[in-house]
C-alpha cells in the first residue's frame, strides 16, 4: 500500500483538477512594499524591463496591482494586472513562476479569477 498522500483516493481528484499540483501549499497575497525588489527582479528576468506594452498601452508593471504566490515563506510567482475601469474587464499583464509545473501559475490565475468576479468583471484576459 502506498504511503504517498498524492496517491490517496481523497487527494487524487483534486490533484487531477490542479494539473497534478498540490495547491494547498501555495498562499496568494496582494503585493506590499516589501515585495518591490522581487517584483522588479521578476520583471527584468522575464521581460528585461519593468515597462510592459500591451494592446497599445505601456504599463509600469512594478507600479500596478500584483499578486504574489508564496510557498514555505518564499516568493514563487508573480501576476500583475490592470482592471479596466468601466469595461468590467481584468487584463493579466504579466505572469511568472519560479518553478514551471509546481502550481504557482495555476494558483495565481485561480485567485485573479475570484478577484475579477468580486469586481464585477465579465472578462479576464491575458495578453
Amino acid at each position: 500500500m502506498s504511503t504517498d498522500p498524492h496517491n490517496s483516493p481523497a487527494t487524487l481528484p483534486t490533484l487531477i483538477e490542479n494539473g497534478g499540483c498540490d495547491l494547498s501549499t501555495i498562499e496568494i497575497r496582494p503585493k506590499t512594499d516589501a515585495d518591490s525588489d522581487f517584483i522588479i527582479a521578476e520583471l527584468r528576468k522575464h521581460w528585461h524591463s519593468t515597462q510592459i506594452w500591451s494592446l497599445g498601452n505601456i504599463f509600469d508593471a512594478d507600479q500596478i496591482p500584483a499578486l504574489i504566490a508564496w510557498r514555505n515563506g518564499e516568493r514563487i510567482g508573480l501576476l500583475t494586472y490592470h482592471l479596466h475601469i468601466g469595461g468590467k474587464q481584468l487584463e493579466v499583464i504579466t505572469l511568472s513562476a519560479a518553478d514551471f509545473g509546481k502550481g504557482a501559475g495555476t494558483a495565481l490565475l485561480r485567485h485573479i479569477a475570484i478577484l475579477a468576479r468580486a469586481h464585477g468583471c465579465f472578462r479576464v484576459f491575458l495578453t
